[in-house]
């Protein structure tokens, strides 16, 4: 049996109008991550795996003399740029050691320092700006549950909190080009929020957003915002403020289906076995469709969360008819630290009763009809979080409820279905026969 070859990685550029790749680096079983450029358009810095397996090392390549040199050798952690002063001598670099921990150092001419006062104190920190005084903006949950606004004063070594906004953390720092406004992205629970930040005065001012997620948020060189985002209902699309509000740019939308019809999902919160609180996403089919049955689909992850984004599962299920319920049970991003650290060491088990007891919220509003009540059917698309599968089923053994779960671990189906498009085809396809 032949060979596979082996994967080559690439580090190249194209020209602005399009065309082919020119390779800079290109390696077998080598990986090149693309940091940052510098300001003159000559220096690429890029983090690479191979001298280092584990944790990649973080290099410079010249363009103009084609010479490559590695800058900082990761030794405990994944090694990534963060920011780069224009004249290349102070670098922000995290040091990634697991989804829940993580450093940030400061480089300056090959010495380093740290930016909390205490390195040992477990923290996260998921974004960080330099402005060109030195000083360093960071996002970080440092002593704190949810991620707020620090700033480090490199002069007197100083870290203070600038912004703190209850139950919700801080997931994207933006500049503009003045260096007198920050936009602070924050997620609150299943949805995103947005704030404008005066750096001179300390005050912040809440953003309307024409979306409930944002996937990518840029300002043009004349402090224009652009953002990429959708809601429930709608597929994300391309927006700009202006003077009037937002414009849409883009009409992206589901063919063949008016919005009206698609199902904007109800946020729902109730207490968990141990009284933990746990939001979900519940969307109810048009009345004239709704057939009584309902579908539990929990994220994978499982430090993931269901958001009130556009889902083409949940908007499928639901328009042919089936309610469906998505519970961010506790290891779900987006609810603070403690509650993402909650499944470590314990990887199912507290997720599994979570689940649990959102069914009994469920039939406690009334919304599983107890006519239901049959043998269990189940339908089981792999999974990557198999700690719901056995005792959970012992549970709902009574209910007709079909138990979905994300794809990535295929061990258990006997074909293959190829494309995400067609995965969710079969699967409609596969519950649409069940109701007959």
């Amino acid at each position: 049996m032949a060979k596979s070859p082996k994967p080559r990685h690439t580090l190249g550029f194209t020209q602005a109008a399009g065309g082919d790749v020119t390779p800079i680096l290109e390696e077998e079983n080598v990986r090149f991550n693309i940091q940052s450029l510098s300001d003159d358009g000559k220096q690429i810095y890029y983090t690479t795996n191979k001298e280092n397996k584990t944790y990649f090392d973080l290099c410079t390549y010249h363009l103009d003399t084609s010479e490559s040199k590695t800058i900082i050798h990761g030794d405990k952690g994944i090694v990534q740029l963060k920011n780069v002063s224009k004249d290349g001598r102070t670098l922000i670099v995290s040091e990634m050691y697991s989804n829940t921990s993580n450093l940030i150092y400061r480089y300056v001419d090959g010495e380093r320092e740290t930016l909390v006062p205490d390195k040992e104190i477990p923290h996260t920190t998921v974004s960080t700006i330099m402005l060109e005084n030195g000083m360093v903006y960071v996002a970080t949950n440092y002593e704190s549950d949810h991620v707020y606004l620090a700033a480090y004063d490199p002069l007197n070594k100083s870290f203070e909190k600038k912004v703190e906004i209850e139950n919700e953390s801080i997931k994207q720092l933006t500049l503009s080009k003045d260096e007198l406004t920050m936009y602070i992205q924050t997620s609150a629970g299943v949805q995103d929020k947005c704030y404008s930040y005066d750096i001179l005065t300390g005050e912040y001012t809440a953003i309307e957003l024409p979306v409930t997620i944002i996937e990518q948020f840029q300002l043009s060189s004349t402090g224009t915002i652009y953002l990429l985002g959708g809601t429930a209902t709608k597929p994300s699309n391309l927006f700009r403020q202006t003077a009037s509000g937002w414009e849409q740019l883009t009409a992206i939308k589901v063919s063949g289906i008016d919005e009206n019809e698609l199902v904007m999902p109800k946020v729902i919160r109730y207490p968990s076995m141990d009284g933990l609180e746990i939001e979900a996403l519940y969307h109810e089919p048009a009345k004239d469709k709704d057939n009584g049955y309902t579908i539990l689909l929990p994220h994978g992850g499982p430090q993931a969360a269901d958001l009130l984004a556009f889902s083409s599962w949940q908007q499928i299920f639901a328009f042919e008819g089936y309610r469906v319920v998505s519970p961010n049970y506790r290891g779900s991003t987006r609810y603070g630290s403690s509650f993402k650290k909650m499944v470590e060491g314990d990887w199912g088990d507290g997720p599994r009763y979570d689940v649990i007891a959102c069914l009994d919220y469920l039939i406690d509003q009334g919304w599983l009809i107890k006519r239901n009540y049959l043998s269990l059917e189940q339908v089981m698309v792999g999974t990557c979080h198999s700690c719901f599968t056995d005792d959970t089923l012992i549970t709902l053994k009574r209910l007709l409820i079909f138990v979905v779960f994300r794809i990535y671990l295929v061990s258990r189906i006997r074909y293959r279905i190829h494309g995400n498009q067609l995965w969710r085809n079969g699967l409609a396809i596969l519950l649409r026969t069940k109701r007959k």
